[in-house]
C-alpha cells in the first residue's frame, strides 16, 4: 500500500527522533522509495521539511545525512523551554489550579511506560504531560512552536544509557501537580530546576560514549528550496 507524502515526513521524522536513523547516517532516497512504495516526489518533499527543521543536512554531490546532535543548539533550546515553562507553571501555581483529575490518565500512561522500560512511550507520555500544562496555562501555541525534536533525540540517547532516570519522573510530575494545587511557588521552582535539567547534567558522559553522534549543525548545507531544482 502506498504511503501519502505527509506520512512519509512523519515516518522519517519518527525514525530520526527515535534514533532508528542515527546521527550522521546517510539517507538514500532510492531505498526509501522502495521501502515505502512511493515515488521520489513525496520523499523529496519530506526531506525538504526535515531540512527546514535541521534534522537532515543536504550536500550537493554528496547526499542527505541525518544531522548530528549539536549540543550548543540543544542547550539553547533547553534553556528557552526552561524559562518559558517555569514562568507559565508559576502562573498556574499562583492560581492554585486543581489538576490531579485532569492528569490521571496521563500519569497512568507514564507509569506503564516506566514499568515496561519503554523509552519511546515514556517520551510521548512525558511530552503530553507538559503539553497539557501549557494548555492549562492558556498557551498551547507556545508548546507547539517550541523546537523539541533536537532535544528529544538527546533525551532518547540519554535514556538509552541512564534508563533509571525515568523512575524519578513520575514522582517529580506528582510533585509539580501538588505544588501547583498548594500554591507552593518556591518548592515548584526547585523541582523544575531539577526536572527540566537546564544544565544538561550528563552531556559529557554521552559525548564520550557516542562521539560520532555529536557535532555542530552545518549552516553551509544546501537550502531546502534548492532540492526543488
Amino acid at each position: 500500500m502506498a504511503v501519502r507524502g505527509i506520512d512519509v515526513y512523519g515516518i522519517l521524522k519518527t525514525k530520526i527522533i527515535s534514533l532508528e536513523f542515527y546521527p550522521g547516517q546517510m539517507i538514500k532516497e532510492s531505498l526509501l522509495v522502495e521501502e515505502l512504495h512511493v515515488s521520489r516526489t513525496p520523499v523529496r518533499e519530506a526531506i525538504i521539511l526535515l531540512a527546514n527543521e535541521m534534522l537532515v543536512q543536504v550536500y550537493p554531490q554528496r547526499g542527505t545525512y541525518v544531522s548530528k546532535i549539536d549540543m550548543e543548539y540543544v542547550r539553547q533550546l533547553v534553556v528557552m523551554r526552561h524559562i518559558l515553562e517555569t514562568k507559565l507553571l508559576l502562573t498556574l501555581c499562583k492560581r492554585k489550579e486543581c489538576l490531579q483529575e485532569r492528569f490521571a490518565e496521563n500519569m497512568f500512561s507514564l507509569s506503564m511506560a516506566i514499568q515496561n522500560n519503554d523509552i519511546v512511550e515514556y517520551l510521548k507520555a512525558d511530552g503530553e504531560f507538559h503539553r497539557r500544562l501549557f494548555d492549562c496555562a492558556g498557551y498551547p501555541v507556545i508548546w507547539d512552536k517550541l523546537c523539541r525534536s533536537h532535544q528529544t533525540r538527546y533525551r532518547m540517547l540519554d535514556l538509552s544509557v541512564f534508563s533509571d532516570v525515568m523512575k524519578d519522573t513520575l514522582n517529580e510530575h506528582r510533585q509539580i501537580l501538588n505544588c501547583i494545587e498548594a500554591g507552593d511557588c518556591n518548592q515548584l521552582q526547585k523541582i523544575l530546576e531539577a526536572h527540566l535539567d537546564p544544565s544538561i547534567a550528563r552531556e559529557k558522559e554521552l559525548v564520550k560514549k557516542f562521539p560520532d553522534y555529536f557535532g555542530p549543525l552545518d549552516i553551509r548545507q544546501t537550502q531546502a528550496s534548492d532540492l526543488l531544482d
